[in-house]
This record gives structure tokens, C-alpha cells and sequence, in this order.
């Protein structure tokens, strides 16, 4: 007969297949490209805005979209600081904190 050698399990994470797709491989898109928001809509420029994506900009829109993420206008944080003022979480700030999605075109 046949002998197997017995193997070890060793601890730590299950072995990951290297080719094996990952959740944002399979994900569904969060918002399909027709539904990006149009210059008009933004009120910038179509020159603008097709700059803002042709450099990488239209990548972040689904997540800017989303509310996920806030960018903080780096401007109001000098100026709160200098008035004395500390950062506090994100839903106490007021909207002038933070850019629009516009601005970030501009």
C-alpha cells in the first residue's frame, strides 16, 4: 500500500489563491458612468470638468457621490485656527468646511 505523509496546518490565515478575484474586482460599480453628473449640472465648465476627468478626477465621483468622503477646504481650517478654533467631527462642522464637488473641479 501507499503511505501519505501527513500534513501540517499551520496557523494563521487560510492560504489565498494569488489569482483569485478580490471584492473590488467583483463588486458592481456604486454608480454607473452615464449617471456622473454633467457640467451643467456641476455648473462649471465642460472644458473644466472634462480636464478635472481626464486627470484622474472622474475615479473619485462615485465615492464624493456617496457622502463617504468629505474633502475639508484647507482655507476655512487655516482661518478657524486662526481664530482659535479646533476641528471637531465632521457632522458638527458647518458646510463651509467643506469643498463641493464643484469647487474641486474649478
Amino acid at each position: 500500500g501507499r503511505v501519505e505523509a501527513r500534513t501540517e496546518e499551520l496557523p494563521g490565515p487560510p492560504a489565498v489563491e494569488l489569482d483569485a478575484p478580490t471584492p473590488a474586482d467583483t463588486a458592481a460599480p456604486t454608480q454607473p458612468a452615464d449617471a456622473l453628473p454633467s457640467a451643467p449640472d456641476l455648473g462649471v465648465s465642460e472644458e473644466k470638468l472634462e480636464k478635472w476627468r481626464k486627470l484622474g478626477g472622474g475615479d473619485l465621483e462615485p465615492v464624493l457621490a456617496s457622502g463617504a468622503v468629505a474633502v475639508l477646504d484647507a482655507q476655512w481650517v487655516i482661518s478657524h485656527a486662526e481664530a482659535g478654533g479646533v476641528l471637531s467631527h465632521r457632522q458638527a462642522l458647518p458646510n463651509e468646511a467643506f469643498l463641493s464637488f464643484a469647487d474641486l473641479v474649478e
